[in-house]
């Protein structure tokens, strides 16, 4: 049986060839990968413009009320606490 694949010298001049093709073909592809990301962020950056001015345009006023009613609740919250341990601490 054949232990190893036999090699076939192919001359210097195809090996240049084969790297040379190589390197161009990695070259190409890094630029299309390039390209397809340039495309993708604009894309991206266009698609949350338009989102945050057409899809949600009260979104800021919604979070200020939300924080506000959050803010009463907390209040609420400490005054109980504070009423319940000073009814602690009068025992």
């Amino acid at each position: 049986m054949l232990t190893a694949i036999p090699e076939v010298d192919l001359g210097m001049d195809t090996r240049l060839k084969n790297i040379e093709e190589t390197e161009k073909a990695k070259r190409q592809i890094t630029e299309e990968r390039k390209d397809r990301r340039r495309k993708a962020d604009k894309a991206d950056d266009e698609e949350h413009l338009a989102a945050s001015r057409f899809y949600r345009p009260n979104l800021k006023a919604k979070r200020t009320r939300v924080s506000a009613a959050d803010r009463a609740k907390q209040m609420a919250t400490d005054e109980l606490v504070m009423e319940r341990f000073k009814k602690r601490m009068r025992k």
